[in-house]
Protein backbone atom coordinates (compact mmCIF):
# COMPACT_ATOMS: atom_id res chain seq x y z
CA UNK A 1 0.00 0.00 0.00
CA UNK A 2 1.29 3.41 -0.90
CA UNK A 3 0.87 6.44 1.28
CA UNK A 4 -1.14 8.87 -0.79
CA UNK A 5 -2.15 11.60 1.59
CA UNK A 6 -1.83 12.66 5.19
CA UNK A 7 -4.28 13.78 7.80
CA UNK A 8 -3.59 16.20 10.64
CA UNK A 9 -5.06 15.14 13.96
CA UNK A 10 -6.09 17.47 16.75
CA UNK A 11 -2.64 17.24 18.36
CA UNK A 12 -0.96 18.50 15.15
CA UNK A 13 0.72 15.17 14.49
CA UNK A 14 0.69 14.17 10.84
CA UNK A 15 -0.87 10.74 10.49
CA UNK A 16 -0.38 9.05 7.10
CA UNK A 17 -3.44 7.42 5.57
CA UNK A 18 -2.97 4.68 3.02
CA UNK A 19 -5.19 4.18 0.01
CA UNK A 20 -4.94 0.90 -1.85
CA UNK A 21 -5.48 1.30 -5.61
CA UNK A 22 -8.53 -0.99 -5.71
CA UNK A 23 -10.14 0.10 -2.44
CA UNK A 24 -13.46 1.86 -2.08
CA UNK A 25 -11.72 5.12 -1.16
CA UNK A 26 -9.66 4.95 -4.36
CA UNK A 27 -12.81 4.33 -6.39
CA UNK A 28 -14.44 7.30 -4.72
CA UNK A 29 -11.49 9.45 -5.72
CA UNK A 30 -11.71 8.20 -9.31
CA UNK A 31 -8.76 5.80 -9.53
CA UNK A 32 -8.83 2.42 -11.22
CA UNK A 33 -7.04 -0.74 -10.08
CA UNK A 34 -3.72 0.53 -11.50
CA UNK A 35 -3.96 3.77 -9.55
CA UNK A 36 -4.63 5.81 -12.69
CA UNK A 37 -7.23 8.55 -12.81
CA UNK A 38 -9.55 9.04 -15.77
CA UNK A 39 -12.03 11.80 -16.44
CA UNK A 40 -14.81 9.31 -17.07
CA UNK A 41 -14.29 7.61 -13.71
CA UNK A 42 -14.50 10.95 -11.93
CA UNK A 43 -17.69 12.03 -13.71
CA UNK A 44 -20.20 12.26 -10.83
CA UNK A 45 -23.80 11.15 -10.90
CA UNK A 46 -24.57 14.48 -9.23
CA UNK A 47 -24.10 16.12 -12.64
CA UNK A 48 -27.80 15.49 -13.20
CA UNK A 49 -28.32 18.57 -11.05
CA UNK A 50 -27.45 20.73 -14.06
CA UNK A 51 -30.53 19.64 -16.08
CA UNK A 52 -32.64 19.86 -12.92
CA UNK A 53 -31.65 23.49 -12.40
CA UNK A 54 -32.22 24.40 -16.03
CA UNK A 55 -35.62 22.68 -16.04
CA UNK A 56 -36.55 24.63 -12.91
CA UNK A 57 -35.69 27.85 -14.73
CA UNK A 58 -37.84 26.71 -17.64
CA UNK A 59 -40.80 26.17 -15.30
CA UNK A 60 -40.28 29.61 -13.78
CA UNK A 61 -40.13 31.40 -17.14
CA UNK A 62 -43.13 29.43 -18.40
CA UNK A 63 -45.14 30.57 -15.40
CA UNK A 64 -43.90 34.14 -15.75
CA UNK A 65 -44.88 34.30 -19.43
CA UNK A 66 -48.45 33.20 -18.69
CA UNK A 67 -49.06 35.09 -15.44
CA UNK A 68 -51.52 38.00 -15.74
CA UNK A 69 -49.18 40.48 -14.03
CA UNK A 70 -46.31 39.78 -16.41
CA UNK A 71 -47.86 39.57 -19.87
CA UNK A 72 -45.03 41.60 -21.41
CA UNK A 73 -42.43 38.87 -20.81
CA UNK A 74 -41.57 36.89 -23.92
CA UNK A 75 -41.59 33.11 -24.12
CA UNK A 76 -38.04 33.06 -25.48
CA UNK A 77 -36.34 32.55 -22.09
CA UNK A 78 -38.64 29.57 -21.53
CA UNK A 79 -37.59 28.10 -24.88
CA UNK A 80 -33.92 28.72 -24.15
CA UNK A 81 -33.96 27.06 -20.73
CA UNK A 82 -36.15 24.17 -21.90
CA UNK A 83 -33.87 23.32 -24.84
CA UNK A 84 -30.78 23.78 -22.67
CA UNK A 85 -32.22 21.45 -20.02
CA UNK A 86 -33.17 18.83 -22.60
CA UNK A 87 -29.76 18.90 -24.25
CA UNK A 88 -27.93 18.87 -20.89
CA UNK A 89 -30.01 15.87 -19.78
CA UNK A 90 -29.18 13.96 -22.95
CA UNK A 91 -25.47 14.77 -22.65
CA UNK A 92 -25.31 13.78 -18.97
CA UNK A 93 -27.20 10.53 -19.60
CA UNK A 94 -24.99 9.54 -22.55
CA UNK A 95 -21.80 10.21 -20.57
CA UNK A 96 -23.10 8.30 -17.56
CA UNK A 97 -24.19 5.31 -19.67
CA UNK A 98 -20.68 5.19 -21.13
CA UNK A 99 -19.30 5.35 -17.59
CA UNK A 100 -21.61 2.50 -16.54
CA UNK A 101 -20.37 0.37 -19.42
CA UNK A 102 -16.64 0.92 -18.87
CA UNK A 103 -16.46 1.46 -15.10
CA UNK A 104 -19.12 -0.73 -13.49
CA UNK A 105 -17.34 -0.87 -10.13
CA UNK A 106 -17.43 2.92 -9.74
CA UNK A 107 -21.14 3.05 -10.59
CA UNK A 108 -21.77 0.23 -8.12
CA UNK A 109 -19.86 2.20 -5.48
CA UNK A 110 -21.98 5.29 -6.18
CA UNK A 111 -25.14 3.18 -5.95
CA UNK A 112 -24.12 1.92 -2.49
CA UNK A 113 -23.11 5.36 -1.22
CA UNK A 114 -25.49 6.92 1.29
CA UNK A 115 -25.77 10.29 -0.45
CA UNK A 116 -24.94 9.66 -4.11
CA UNK A 117 -27.53 6.90 -4.46
CA UNK A 118 -30.32 9.48 -4.34
CA UNK A 119 -29.03 11.18 -7.48
CA UNK A 120 -29.87 8.13 -9.61
CA UNK A 121 -33.49 9.32 -9.53
CA UNK A 122 -32.49 12.69 -10.95
CA UNK A 123 -33.12 11.87 -14.64
CA UNK A 124 -36.71 10.86 -13.86
CA UNK A 125 -37.27 14.11 -12.00
CA UNK A 126 -35.67 16.07 -14.84
CA UNK A 127 -38.05 14.46 -17.35
CA UNK A 128 -41.02 15.34 -15.16
CA UNK A 129 -39.81 18.91 -14.81
CA UNK A 130 -39.27 19.15 -18.58
CA UNK A 131 -42.88 18.08 -19.07
CA UNK A 132 -44.12 20.74 -16.66
CA UNK A 133 -41.93 23.48 -18.12
CA UNK A 134 -42.56 22.66 -21.78
CA UNK A 135 -43.39 25.71 -23.91
CA UNK A 136 -47.06 26.02 -24.80
CA UNK A 137 -46.45 25.80 -28.55
CA UNK A 138 -45.11 22.24 -28.29
CA UNK A 139 -47.24 21.13 -25.38
CA UNK A 140 -49.12 18.34 -27.09
CA UNK A 141 -50.06 14.86 -26.00
CA UNK A 142 -47.28 12.93 -27.86
CA UNK A 143 -44.48 15.19 -26.59
CA UNK A 144 -45.68 15.06 -23.00
CA UNK A 145 -46.24 11.30 -23.17
CA UNK A 146 -42.68 10.83 -24.43
CA UNK A 147 -41.31 12.89 -21.53
CA UNK A 148 -43.47 11.29 -18.84
CA UNK A 149 -43.10 7.72 -20.02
Amino acid sequence: MAITNTRVSSSRIVVPTATAPGSARALYKGRNSNGETTWLMRFPNTAVGIPLGLAGQSIMWNTMSTAPFSRKIDVYPNWFFWVAALSALVIVLVIYVIKAVYHKEVVRFEWKDNVRSYFFYGPVLACLMLGIGAPHSIRSAPVLRALWA
